[in-house]
């Protein structure tokens, strides 16, 4: 669990909107960079705090950049091992440009 992430397992703290103690991560979209990241804390005079580094993704969203392949792309292109379909599979199903190369 990432510094901060406790907050996150009590669900009465998403029915308060207390998420105070959270913490702001990010990933650092470059290929083999698997890290995680506190955001703004810095360390050294151009270092980033790694939290975790990603063993493997299990996508769980909802939406557009969830159901089009858009994430999924993403973790192909930073070598993310993810759950799920390809994100060829989703552009197909969901018509994408790439649909009629599809068949």
């Amino acid at each position: 669990m990432v510094d901060g992430g406790e907050c996150l397992l009590d669900f009465g703290n998403f029915k308060k909107n207390d998420l105070k103690d959270a913490k702001e991560i990010f990933l650092a979209p470059t290929c083999g960079n698997r890290n995680l990241y506190a955001n703004p804390e810095e360390v050294g005079l151009f270092g980033k705090k790694v939290l975790e580094t990603i063993d493997i993704a299990f996508p769980a969203l909802h939406g557009t950049h969830g159901e089009d392949g858009t994430i999924q792309g993403l973790f192909e292109l930073m070598n993310i091992p993810y759950v799920g379909g390809r994100s060829i599979s989703f552009q197909c199903r969901n018509g994408q440009n790439t649909y009629e190369g599809c068949f």
